[in-house]
């Protein structure tokens, strides 16, 4: 049976869910523009040059910025950003990482706005402060247009995990919450319900629902008044900044891939070749190591990658690597048999080429080769 909650959250996705077949709802009230706004104003701010993937996917990152599909029954005012980005529950479709190792870029980056968005919420205060709200938030409809530069880069410059922004910025909003207060009746315009317990550091979106100060929703629509313009602008800025922030990170953590591992027996022995590709960085380092079943026999080459433009499967950076391993492991020779070689990538970000890639249902990104010597 549904507790009153759930019947609550229910009604509420299920308006959300309407609202986004609309392309209209919370910071996208009308005229629709509020996460797209706030994506821009952070991408523009993004190097290019030391981020060309974030250039590259600009579309898809604004696409899930507008996707209102991941808040939760549980959570319908936030969502689990943490999930979305590691993609290892059936209901994440692949996150961003799982969508990424198997060169599926665009849902990749997809969902990099789609924690972009749940993020950015956390900067609205009924999200924050967990109110139960529908289409018509006065907040949301009074900076539902709202655009401005980003002013500041962010001072972390994404050294967090990209889902740590949520809980940061939703900390942030509601240490605000009782300073914003309706001057005619002395009430703060939101209200979190002060027997909830949830503290600082939890997230306030899967606790009790909060309310409007004094029961109705009186934040003016106007941008007329410098106190109410300058709470607008103070959460469009902060959302900004987490958006920034989110980008930054995500593009430091996804890890170079190889692709089109292949072995092929010549003269000299087996040359070993594959494509290299990453996100964001041009020197890689490689390293390939030959196994016998599941036992580590040893290192056959390791060595420095260059890479170009553009990469393989869509990523902005790659090359084409290739050698020759005469059979030798640490200068002994290997007796005939069936062996493998195993490659793994590093980037300049010292993320390293997962293993997961050798349990999805693509073959293309493999990291392992099977061998014969002779």
């Amino acid at each position: 049976m549904k507790t009153n909650k759930m019947k609550v959250a229910a009604g509420i996705l299920a308006v959300y869910a309407a609202a986004s077949a609309s392309m209209a709802n919370a910071w996208k009230s009308a005229p629709l523009l509020a996460h797209t706004n706030i994506m821009q104003a952070a991408l523009d701010r993004v190097n290019k040059s030391e981020y060309p993937d974030l250039a590259a996917f600009k579309v898809k990152l604004i696409e899930g910025a507008n996707d209102e599909s991941w808040h939760t029954i549980d959570s319908p005012n936030g969502g689990k950003p943490k999930d979305i980005w590691l993609g290892a529950k059936t209901e994440d479709a692949g996150g961003v990482l799982g969508n990424y190792a198997a060169f599926d870029l665009e849902h990749a980056y997809r969902r990099i706005g789609s924690i972009c968005h749940l993020t950015e919420d956390q900067a609205s205060p009924p999200h924050a402060a967990n109110v139960y709200h529908g289409l018509f938030d006065r907040f949301e409809t009074a900076a539902g247009d709202y655009s401005a530069p980003l002013y500041d880069v962010p001072a972390d410059a994404g050294v967090k995990e990209p889902y740590a922004y949520y809980q940061e910025t939703q900390d942030d909003t509601r240490r605000k919450l009782s300073s914003w207060v309706n001057p005619e009746t002395g009430r703060p315009y939101w209200v979190e319900d002060p027997d909830s317990g949830v503290k600082l550091g939890q997230d306030s979106t899967f606790g009790v629902y909060g309310s409007y100060g004094g029961g109705e929703d009186s934040f003016p629509i106007t941008h007329s008044d410098k106190r109410i313009l300058a709470i607008i602008d103070g959460q469009f800025q902060s959302a900004a900044r987490a958006t920034l922030n989110i980008l930054v990170a995500a593009s430091k953590r996804l890890p170079p891939l190889v692709s089109d591992l292949a072995a092929a027996n010549t003269g000299g022995g087996i040359e070993i070749s594959f494509n290299a590709s990453d996100n964001r960085s041009s020197a890689l380092t490689f390293q390939a190591e030959a196994y016998q079943g599941s036992q580590l026999l040893g290192l056959i080459k390791d060595g420095n990658i260059n890479l170009g433009q553009p990469g393989a499967y869509g990523l902005p950076l790659g090359g084409r690597v290739s050698f020759v391993w005469d059979g030798t492991v640490q200068g002994r020779k290997l007796s005939a048999g069936e062996y493998s070689v195993h490659v793994k990538l590093t980037d300049s970000d010292n993320n390293t080429t997962p293993d997961s890639v050798n349990l999805d249902k693509s073959r293309v990104n493999s990291t392992e080769v099977n061998v014969s010597l002779n």
